[in-house]
């Protein structure tokens, strides 16, 4: 269910479909914690 959400997003977004949007979106409907995983696993490891 989340990976099919996650790609209707992204087709209906097309380039406009940024990392940064979706986080910010999951974080205004309280989604913190699921936010906050998909914020870390973007950040480049050191």
């Amino acid at each position: 269910v989340i990976y099919q959400t996650l790609l209707d997003w992204k087709q209906s977004n097309g380039s406009d479909a940024k990392i940064g949007l979706l986080v910010k979106a999951l974080w205004r409907c309280q989604q913190y914690d699921c936010a906050e995983r998909l914020a870390q696993a973007q950040k480049i490891p050191e």
